[in-house]
């Protein structure tokens, strides 16, 4: 595919931004990579992969909003990172919210890897009331050391899927 490709993503532990190099690295052409808070639009870019964490499980509302206001019409891949477990049921539902996040964009895939959680998060999920979240605090080291090679190897085979589809 000739054509410009965006490469936009939101990393509060740095397993988004890993995430996102590795697929920048695999395309090939004109490429961008840059963090969704230093990236106005999608503007000029023929595809754009746009990665974020789940939080508080979905989307981070700045995903949200900037997919809304500059994903319409646009070819969209998402890629997404979590400390959650790729077996435990409310994930399919997280990354449904995800999904949805795309509003009317062209969806061209979803990808998603597990990614460490963070101490901070871990002692605050730990310390909670919400019986879910102490679950989830007990789970997180199921999450220590991702991605790794393995997942950063699936985001590349991913992303060179998307751009042989297109």
């Amino acid at each position: 595919m000739n054509g410009k490709v965006m490469v936009g993503y939101m990393s509060q532990t740095g397993n988004t931004k890993k995430v996102a190099e590795a697929i920048y690295e695999t395309i090939q052409g004109e490429k961008t990579i840059a963090n969704l808070n230093q990236l106005e639009n999608l503007e000029g870019y023929d595809i754009a992969f746009i990665g974020y964490p789940i939080v508080q499980e979905g989307p981070p509302s700045k995903a949200v909003n900037f997919l809304a206001e500059h994903g319409q019409g646009k070819k969209i891949a998402l890629f997404v990172t979590h400390g959650a477990g790729l077996s435990l049921p409310p994930l399919q539902d997280w990354l449904q919210k995800c999904r949805d996040a795309a509003g009317n964009s062209e969806l061209l895939g979803v990808f998603n890897c597990q990614g460490e959680v963070s101490q901070k998060v871990r002692d605050m999920m730990a310390s909670s009331d919400v019986p879910k979240l102490q679950m989830y605090a007990k789970m997180a080291y199921l999450a220590d050391g991702q991605p790794d090679a393995e997942n950063l190897e699936r985001a590349r085979v991913f992303a060179q899927g998307i751009m042989e589809g297109i």
